[in-house]
């Protein structure tokens, strides 16, 4: 008999039901610079696999309830040249787009890495499956991953598999009949962007925007005259691009988000463990204001869901109980949303010091939107003082010329405000 771990809950229960179509994949790409041998690959994923049991398992379902399970695998680690150090990011991109489809085989391990070998400069992929890893548990992979490849480190006691955020955010009092979505698949939104009414396949259509160093910091600057943060500020943009790219008029964009749910967790989790620790809520953003209008608006609408802390119900399992009793039905081709925007802002990796023999000089993440998600996933990681951008857009429900159109107002709404 198959010895069973903890059981999944709320969101992690969703990720394991969402298996089967690869639709819960997170795929972290890092653009390395230096010094990078093949054969310490392997080397350095078993010690990582060492340090975190969450690295060893599989999923099962026993009865009605998804487990973890324990693997005693290897992680797989595909290896690829690069056609050439200028098309690198461009090949790197293409293999994310692969990534975020694969399947993950069940009995694990959840995780799997893929290598693009050039000869000073490389990409590294991380994919994960959901239910063991949000955006910060991938990108602390990534970092770990690379700093085991500079400097092996010594054999540590093993991290085990931590409790659901369910069970850990249980004693934060919260009304579950609230909800921290602001409207509940509203599909006639939809239609200024993309015709949800007939079947098709769909499949993850990658991008990416870089904003340099001084333009990034002209823009901070410009947040901290204006009293808003780069997040709300970056939500704003972002907006209005959609509302710009509209094939109709609209004046409203409806926005998902996470959160990092660690601070609100007994006991504490810090950023440095594995694991899902995400919530998830949406809000509304009008997109007849300016600018910066919206972006104070947002910021409020988004201080009023952290006080009111109904984005913790996105993390129990009761109020996925309670929601199931409703009987949403499902969005036409699984799009919940217009936009999804996550920002995992400044990310303090300890693998980007140029004296290093291999260093992170980019970082770029999403997570499979094929099957479910948004029409609009944008990702957003601050490193090295730069800010990478990575945009999602599952054709053909997105055009190709309607995301390089995003793409372009994108940028265009941001050099703007400089």
């Amino acid at each position: 008999m198959t010895k069973l771990y903890r059981p999944l809950e709320a969101f992690e229960h969703i990720f394991a039901e969402g298996s089967a179509d690869g639709s819960m994949t997170v795929v972290n790409l890092a653009l390395l610079e230096g010094t990078l041998e093949l054969e310490d690959i392997a080397a350095a994923a078993d010690r990582l696999q060492a340090q975190y049991q969450i690295l060893n398992v599989g999923i099962a379902k026993h009865g009605e309830r998804w487990h973890f399970v324990p693997s005693e695998l290897p992680v797989s680690i595909n290896y690829e040249v690069s056609p050439s150090h200028l098309s690198l990011k461009s090949f790197a991109f293409q293999q994310m787009e692969a990534e975020c489809e694969m399947r993950f085989n069940q009995d694990g391990p959840l995780w799997r890495i893929r290598v693009i070998l050039g000869e000073s400069h490389h990409a590294l992929l991380i994919a994960s499956h959901h239910s063991i890893c949000d955006g910060i548990s991938a990108q602390l992979m990534l970092d770990q991953l690379v700093a085991e490849l500079n400097a092996p480190s010594q054999t540590q006691s093993m991290a085990p598999i931590p409790s659901s955020v369910s069970q850990c955010v249980m004693h934060q009092a919260t009304d579950l009949e609230d909800t921290p979505f602001t409207s509940e698949r509203i599909p006639d939104r939809l239609a200024a962007w993309v015709d949800t009414s007939q079947p098709i396949t769909m499949n993850n259509s990658l991008a990416w925007l870089d904003i340099e160093d001084h333009y990034l910091q002209g823009l901070l600057r410009q947040c901290r005259q204006q009293g808003v943060t780069l997040n709300s500020l970056l939500t704003s943009v972002i907006t209005k691009a959609l509302a710009r790219i509209a094939t109709s008029p609209v004046t409203q964009v409806d926005c998902s988000a996470n959160a990092n749910a660690r601070p609100y967790c007994e006991p504490k989790f810090a950023d440095s463990e594995l694991g899902a620790f995400a919530a998830c809520f949406s809000i509304d953003v009008d997109t007849r204001d300016s600018t910066w209008q919206i972006a104070q608006k947002t910021g409020a609408q988004l201080a009023a869901i952290v006080d009111n802390r109904s984005l913790l119900n996105s993390c129990k399992s009761e109020w996925f109980i309670k929601r199931a009793e409703k009987a949403f039905p499902f969005p036409p081709l699984g799009r919940h949303t217009c936009l999804h925007f996550s920002n995992l802002g400044r990310l303090s990796f300890s693998q980007c010091d140029e004296a290093l023999p291999l260093r992170i000089t980019d970082c770029y993440f999403s997570s499979g939107q094929h099957k479910s998600g948004s029409v609009f996933w944008v990702g957003a990681s601050t490193v090295n003082g730069s800010l990478n951008l990575t945009i999602n857009c599952v054709q053909p429900l997105v055009p190709e010329s309607m995301k390089l159109q995003f793409l372009q107002e994108l940028e265009h709404g941001l050099m703007a405000l400089l």
